[in-house]
């Protein structure tokens, strides 16, 4: 089997982690101008009592752009999101409904460098790399302190990490060789 964000099953079987993808994956294979105009977002619903355990108002004082809405209506388009956050030089990863998020994929097909914090899974058949795909935060203070350590240069090289990454896991093309990757070495 091939799991994009449960825990893999204890069965005895040939289960693999796999890919996950974008809320709107056709609508994120656009052409995005990604220039990084601010440091951080979040912006994010909290539709139902699990996302209510996960995402609080905490991250308020250190994220540049913090959006928290409480409701099932999204305030932007899908297109209107993705425009935003490509705009941002890291992204704020809060677990919500599951341990994966659609948030992650977008935010590294845009060069916005996911910032994960405790209960988000990051499990794939192709691994994320702590500071080359991404930053590990437990607190704010932690993360102030985290972005305030990095260089433009490795800033840009871990941004140019997640644009690959994406491309080899999740675009339609990555995420087929990945399928095909997985099938043929378990046969």
């Amino acid at each position: 089997g091939l799991f994009g964000n449960p825990e893999l099953p204890n069965n005895g079987k040939n289960n693999q982690h796999w890919i996950f993808w974008a809320r709107h994956p056709k609508i994120l294979n656009n052409n995005f101008d990604t220039t990084k105009e601010s440091q951080t977002v979040f912006i994010g619903n909290i539709q139902n009592n699990i996302q209510l355990k996960y995402r609080d108002s905490t991250w308020v004082d250190v994220i540049q752009r913090y959006e928290l809405i409480l409701g099932q209506d999204y305030k932007y388009t899908n297109l209107e999101y993705l425009n935003i956050i490509g705009k941002f030089k890291y992204g704020l990863c809060l677990r919500g409904y599951g341990p994966k998020c659609h948030r992650e994929i977008e935010l590294m097909r845009l060069g916005t460098i996911p910032i994960f914090t405790p209960g988000c899974n990051m499990d794939y058949y192709n691994k994320l790399e702590e500071n080359i795909h991404y930053l590990m935060v437990n607190n704010p203070e932690e993360l102030k302190n985290k972005i305030s350590s990095i260089s433009e240069e490795k800033y840009n090289e871990m941004s140019k990490n997640c644009k690959h990454w994406y491309q080899s896991n999740c675009s339609p093309d990555g995420s087929f060789l990945v399928t095909m990757e997985i099938i043929n070495s378990n046969t």
